[in-house]
């Protein structure tokens, strides 16, 4: 199928898709953006299908396997996966969910779930997890107890510390005309819920959404430095004291306090997990090293880009 093309200000993306209809009176539609996620896309991509009618998969300049995931994906799904792809390496968070809402919106959404690709349902809440999101009113979003698997896929952080027990995140909304994301002032990272959204429901429930950037900590060490590296360059007059308090908050584990997953969990994805690198080399380390080597590393002075592994 040849790839539609549309040309924005700052970059070519390409668009494929099937452009399906929607087979129920709520069309679930996921987007999910994701960048050199070979080491775990395959699983979350087909658990995000378990419960939503499509998913549409913004590839952004990807190194790693990511596209031939994708590219199986969709003869496995050839109806329900669509792609969008960016080769623009610079990350302009808004920007790409913007891009995902509107496609999303052109094959018919009725409802949007936001899937990171390093994040999962918990398997017990499949059975009633559509429920809960039709019954959203347009332009609220439903709110779910996010677990953060701590050092591997069999413990979450379970202490009271916003990645313990008081995390939580957006899981999904009921779409609306004025919803949309876009750069505050100039910055553009971090911002998971649309603007123009309101809580509508707050799922109780033990488990919930579950966060794999802790399972692996060389990947959370290299994440968090990336970060570090990025807004120092993007936003050079933020200070580096604020950046580095931002991002040396997921490495603290003052307080620790770890429980382990129930099976319930991990059991409807138990045909899956082949899926799963969880000792995959994070890409985010050869981009700090390019990084330091590029700009010298007095210019990240301040930041912490040696220690924490």
């Amino acid at each position: 199928m040849t790839p539609l093309v549309l040309l924005l200000p700052v970059a070519a993306i390409r668009i494929r898709t099937t452009k399906a209809k929607p087979s129920f009176p709520m069309n679930l539609v996921a987007i999910c953006p994701a960048r050199n996620e070979g080491w775990i896309l395959g699983l979350t991509a087909r658990a995000a299908l378990l419960y939503c009618d499509s998913i549409v998969i913004f590839n952004h300049a990807s190194t790693d396997d990511t596209a031939e995931i994708i590219d199986g994906l969709i003869k496995e799904f050839p109806s329900r996966v669509n792609l969008i792809e960016s080769s623009d390496p610079e990350w302009r968070e808004m920007e790409h969910r913007q891009c995902l809402l509107d496609f999303a919106r052109a094959i018919g959404a009725t409802h949007i779930a936001n899937v990171d690709a390093d994040e999962i349902l918990a398997g017990d809440l499949l059975p009633t997890i559509r429920g809960h999101i039709e019954r959203l009113q347009p332009g609220t979003f439903l709110g779910i107890p996010m677990k953060n698997l701590h050092r591997s896929i069999a413990e979450y952080r379970a202490d009271p510390s916003p990645f313990g027990s008081m995390a939580g995140t957006m899981l999904a909304f009921a779409d609306a005309p004025n919803l949309g994301w876009a750069a505050k002032n100039g910055y553009d990272h971090h911002s998971r819920a649309p603007q123009g959204s309101r809580m509508g429901n707050i799922l109780s429930t033990d488990g919930g959404l579950m966060h794999l950037q802790f399972a692996s900590w060389r990947r959370l060490v290299a994440k968090h430095k990336a970060y570090r590296i990025l807004e120092r360059l993007k936003y050079p007059g933020k200070r580096v004291e604020d950046i580095e308090r931002l991002y040396s908050q997921a490495t603290d584990e003052s307080g620790l306090k770890l429980r382990p997953v129930p099976s319930s969990w991990w059991q409807p994805y138990e045909h899956l997990m082949g899926y799963l690198d969880l000792d995959r080399e994070p890409w985010q380390e050869g981009y700090v090293r390019r990084a330091v080597a590029e700009h010298g590393s007095a210019h990240f002075a301040g930041l912490n880009l040696i220690g924490l592994a």
